[in-house]
């Protein structure tokens, strides 16, 4: 059985950062990861996402080049050039994490963690669904031992359990920030960061987008002006947004929403839906209740 300083549970940004530093001065580590090294980070967030945005920058500009004096006639988007870009940059990111590790000689093993009382770590060989749901198991084990373990387990999407996960219409952000067909139109359920991101993507590509949110503004966490601000920008493009409407259904890409102030109800529909509502953490209680290890829903309790 190899014996490590410490065990990191989870390669996303804080795990591989604590892998390199141990290393640095001196100790012995592991890195344990369940889906891609790089974490959310890197491959379903902002490495992503933000290579995207690039592309929908350039859609944006050519749109608006007769501002400038450009006559652009004829465009289009070819969206599996998008996606083939996307994926390039993630899998170049990811390479570069997976070699800054290996320099450091931290051992990467891939699968789901199970650390147990006694400090051994059992690596369950897998990995995740597209969504980050559900582990695939190889049916390979192997044990290790630490004197340290890290829990870095990072976050996954929130849903709403009134929605059914089998409808094919429904997507988290994990699964649309890697889909290689645009959809002609889009609806964004959650008016936050998220959810902004992915409608200006959307809408500078040529998706028709909808957004609902449950409160009285989009960006409710900001200043009033910087939501008034989104807000016009987007319906400019041509988004259109629902505050104070809570989406309470949706069946095959059809959503039904009700405002809360009137009770009125009204339905749109898409070919897609995101449930972009916000974010929790993963939290591997069965390990944590061995170790003795304290924690609530929002993660592990420190002093």
């Amino acid at each position: 059985m190899k014996k490590y300083d410490a065990i990191i549970i989870g390669a996303g940004p804080s795990g591989q950062s604590c892998a390199v530093r141990i290393a640095e001065l001196g100790g012995t580590v592991a890195i344990v990861e369940r889906d891609y090294i790089g974490g959310i980070c890197t491959n379903w967030g902002c490495t992503p996402s933000k290579s995207m945005i690039e592309s929908a920058k350039v859609a944006q500009i050519v749109k608006e080049s007769e501002k400038y004096g450009i006559a652009v006639e004829k465009y289009h988007v070819d969206f599996p050039r998008v996606a083939k870009r996307r994926n390039f940059v993630v899998e170049s990111v990811r390479e570069e994490i997976r070699d800054l590790l290996e320099h450091y000689k931290v051992d990467i093993y891939y699968g789901q963690a199970e650390p147990q009382a006694d400090r051994t770590v059992l690596i369950r060989e897998g990995k995740l669904d597209p969504d980050g749901e559900n582990m695939h198991f190889s049916g390979k084990t192997e044990t290790i031992m630490a004197t340290n373990i890290v829990f870095a387990t990072g976050s996954q999407p929130l849903d709403l359990p009134s929605f059914d996960k089998n409808d094919p219409t429904i997507v988290s952000s994990n699964r649309l920030i890697t889909i290689d067909k645009l959809p002609a139109s889009l609806t964004i359920i959650g008016g936050g960061v998220i959810g902004l991101e992915f409608a200006t993507i959307f809408s500078n590509l040529g998706s028709q987008v909808t957004i609902i949110e449950f409160l009285d503004r989009v960006a409710a966490g900001m200043d009033e002006e910087i939501s008034a601000s989104l807000t016009d920008i987007l319906e400019k493009r041509g988004v259109a947004i629902y505050v104070g409407h809570e989406a309470f259904s949706v069946d095959h890409g059809t959503i039904t929403m009700r405002d809360r102030k009137t009770g009125e109800e009204k339905s749109v529909r898409s070919d897609l839906v995101l449930v972009a509502i916000g974010r929790k953490p993963v939290i591997l209680s069965e390990s944590l209740e061995k170790l003795g290890v304290q924690y609530n829903r929002k993660g592990i309790e420190v002093d």
